[in-house]
């Protein structure tokens, strides 16, 4: 059986809230820019962290 990247595994076990958070945390944003990007509130990128933290 062949097992796919480590990118694409990831893409399957994260919510779509976590692979973008994800994305921006990889590309250098800090968690204080993330709310303000995604228009979310700041807690909501703690939680998701925690959610990609576990996966």
């Amino acid at each position: 059986m062949k097992v796919g990247s480590k990118s694409e595994v990831l893409e399957n076990r994260l919510t779509k809230p976590e692979q973008e958070i994800l994305a921006l945390v990889a590309g250098g944003k800090s968690n204080q820019e993330i709310p303000q990007i995604l228009y979310i509130a700041p807690g909501t990128v703690r939680v998701q962290c925690t959610g990609f933290c576990k996966s």
